[in-house]
């Protein structure tokens, strides 16, 4: 189970070694009057070994229904990835096409990133998104403080570079991840 700012929600289940699904919900779009439904979303993924603890290969999808659009599962990321390093100390290079209301983009969208555990209780984090589609890209540093149990915190700065400038939001991300 994971959140984020207590505004997005998340429960992930492994069905396997290789399979999991996630479903996530939103609930900051309940606050604006024009809105009447939340954004939801799927996330299955399934992971195929290389070489075991040290390289994987992803294939997923972020299957999104947003509030401002008429049909389900309006934006659609599909994507591939592939993670080199053990769980604990990693980086992972992902591509993927996004689907606006039934039609692909013509150009990918990137995403790199990496975790580095300095100890048993924290890891660095990083990742970052671009491509044409988004004219531009969106980046985040973060640290995760990990808990006894497997609980985590993690808290994220987030950036938007776009045009030659660069934004970064004045307040962390916060988000709280509580295994089940």
């Amino acid at each position: 189970i994971q959140n984020q700012m207590m505004f997005v929600n998340q429960v992930y289940y492994g069905f396997s070694d290789r399979f999991s699904l996630g479903a996530g919900i939103e609930i900051a779009s309940l606050f604006d009057p024009f809105t009447q439904v939340p954004a939801i979303g799927i996330f299955p993924k399934y992971t195929i070994p290389i070489e075991e603890g040290k390289a994987n290969v992803g294939l997923g999808a972020l299957l999104l229904s947003t509030p401002d659009t008429r049909s389900a599962f309006d934006l659609n990321v599909f994507y591939g990835a592939f993670t080199y390093g053990p769980r604990n100390r990693n980086v992972s290079f992902g591509l993927g096409y996004v689907m606006n209301e039934g039609r692909f983009s013509t150009a990918p969208v990137f995403s790199i990133g990496a975790q580095y555990r300095v100890s048993p209780g924290m890891a660095f984090t990083a990742e970052s998104w671009f491509g044409r589609p988004m004219s531009g890209g969106v980046f985040t540093f973060g640290v995760r403080l990990i808990g006894k149990r497997r609980n985590s915190w993690d808290i994220t700065l987030v950036g938007v570079a776009s045009d030659g400038e660069v934004i970064m939001s004045p307040l962390p991300l916060v988000g709280v991840t509580l295994p089940f």
